[in-house]
């Protein structure tokens, strides 16, 4: 009889123990819920960023309505449509609510189209493989981040390139800065004809 209650303690007791450790572990690698949220935000935002555009937007960009008419040689005017176009609502459905307004123009302007339009043009798939981020040590909103981006164009190898970057968040969760420092070539390779 005394074995069965000292052995019952002992049940008692490892199970408090493993619960007390499981409980431990969950919470210390666990992320609170303002970086979850921004790291759901990232990983979409990178995913979509490292993609081969759709027909939409290649559509969308090549349609004379959506054009911006630059003037004449020394001209400064610039015709633009008096109402946003079609591009305009497409592109800020798609990324608008990932940006703070500055960094949506500046990313709109500069980076949006670089790898998703050179791997159309090129005849490239494109496809996010990965994504990791860790929040930046420098005291700022600031995460690093590496995504494994594979790529292949028809008839050849399948070949993947690390990129890797920083993007800084705002207290609300949206994209204040937006850089890659390394691609591994990726760029180079699917703006290649060949």
């Amino acid at each position: 009889m005394r074995l069965r209650h000292v052995s019952r303690r002992w049940s008692v007791a490892a199970l408090f123990f493993m619960l007390l450790i499981t409980t431990a572990c969950a919470s210390s690698t666990s992320p609170s819920g303002a970086e979850d949220k921004n790291g759901e935000t990232l990983e979409a935002f990178l995913t979509k960023h490292f993609s081969t555009a759709d027909e939409e937007l290649v559509e969308l960009i090549e349609s004379p309505e959506n054009n911006t008419i630059i003037g004449e040689e020394g001209d400064d005017a610039a015709e633009q449509p008096d109402s946003p176009t079609e591009l305009d609502v497409y592109l800020e459905e798609e990324y608008s609510a990932y940006f703070t307004e500055h960094a949506y123009s500046e990313y709109i302007g500069s980076q949006a189209f670089s790898y998703g339009l050179a791997a159309y043009y090129n005849d490239y798939q494109l496809q996010v493989d990965r994504v990791d981020y860790k929040e930046s040590s420098s005291g700022e909103e600031a995460y690093d981040f590496t995504v494994t981006v594979d790529y292949k164009k028809e008839g050849r190898e399948e070949k993947s390139a690390d990129v890797s970057g920083r993007v800084n968040v705002n207290e609300e969760g949206k994209i204040s800065r937006f850089m890659i420092h390394e691609d591994e070539g990726l760029l180079e390779a699917i703006e290649s004809r060949r």
